[in-house]
């Protein structure tokens, strides 16, 4: 799920900051989580609506993303 994330990472953060939103990512180290292809691209969409809808409809200053586990 790392990779899936990072990759995403860099172009998402580039797009915010573009509408003068700060963003905060906190990724936990390790999650050992991974994914089948499919659930990448479900992953990916599920990122790229909640920014949107965040961009569009919150009136926010800041987007905090955080990918951690509940063991």
């Amino acid at each position: 799920m790392e990779h899936v994330i990072a990759s995403f990472r860099h172009r998402a953060t580039r797009h915010i900051e573009q509408t003068g939103m700060r963003i905060e990512w906190q990724i936990e180290d390790g999650l050992g989580i991974e994914l089948a292809p499919r659930q990448s691209l479900a992953l990916l969409r599920l990122l790229q609506e909640a920014i949107t809808n965040t961009i569009r409809h919150a009136r926010a200053g800041l987007l905090r993303i955080a990918a951690i586990t509940t063991r």
